[in-house]
């Protein structure tokens, strides 16, 4: 169990800007914080925190991207509804999404 996960916000901040303390606890510290502040990015695979959103659903910087480039490919007709990986592995987060469109691997 993590012995920071009961702490609230303000106490987590102390243990970040308290220099006395072991420099890997105010690292976990500042990683809790981060965690409640922002879920982890919905891409199968993907650990970080998610600082953005695709279609409502939270993702990271990079999975963003990754998707941006998807959906311009595949509008540009580079791209087979089949070969959007990405957006169908995140289907099932969408709210207007049915269950049924998503594709399985």
């Amino acid at each position: 169990m993590n012995f920071l996960n009961w702490r609230t916000d303000k106490q987590l901040l102390e243990i970040i800007n308290n220099e006395s303390l072991d420099y890997d606890i105010r690292i976990k510290a500042q990683e809790e914080r981060m965690r409640r502040r922002w879920p982890s990015c919905k891409i199968p695979g993907c650990k970080t925190f998610a600082q953005h959103t695709w279609a409502t659903i939270p993702v990271c910087q990079h999975c963003k991207e990754t998707l941006t480039t998807e959906q311009l490919d595949y509008y540009a007709e580079k791209l087979l509804p089949e070969d959007r990986t990405l957006i169908y592995s995140i289907a099932p987060y969408m709210p207007w999404r049915h269950q049924d469109l998503v594709v399985n691997p």
